[in-house]
């Protein structure tokens, strides 16, 4: 099983991992111009939202295990650095919503499949943000080979 994404340390393989969408915005402030359309002036980026709807089945899986650790790293409110699964740096995030569906359980009621989807928020720059993008990528790719 390849990984698609590892936030933190928690890795999303590839049976797990349904989609993924990145969303960028920018915005703009409108300038009303006489007798000429609005002139349009870039205020700011806003932050990077990452949503990935995952599914977490009992043939591969423990998906109670794995929503309760995807529930502890949202509620430890900081950010985890976001690798995709080639290597690539996406940057800092923090768990911003988590959305859980249980789809089928066992006759004692343990889930044998969830359905997920978790929203990630870019975190601002800061000085408690210092991890450079470098060393992350040289810790992930140890891991990220491993569990290839």
């Amino acid at each position: 099983m390849g990984i698609v994404l590892l936030v933190g340390t928690i890795p999303f393989d590839t049976p797990s991992v349904l989609d993924m969408s990145v969303s960028d915005a920018w915005t703009y402030a409108s300038h009303d111009v006489f007798r000429a359309k609005p002139k349009l002036q870039w205020t700011k980026n806003e932050a990077r939202a990452i949503t990935v709807n995952l599914r977490f089945h009992a043939d591969w899986s423990d998906p109670e295990l794995r929503m309760q650790a995807l529930r502890t790293m949202s509620r430890s409110n900081r950010w985890w650095p976001v690798v995709r699964g080639c290597g690539l740096w996406l940057g800092r995030f923090v768990v911003s919503k988590v959305d859980e569906k249980v789809r089928v359980t066992t006759s004692a009621g343990h889930a044998l499949m969830i359905d997920a989807a978790v929203t990630l928020t870019e975190w601002g720059e800061g000085g408690e943000a210092s991890y450079e993008p470098a060393r992350i990528g040289a810790v992930t790719s140890a891991l990220l080979r491993r569990t290839r």
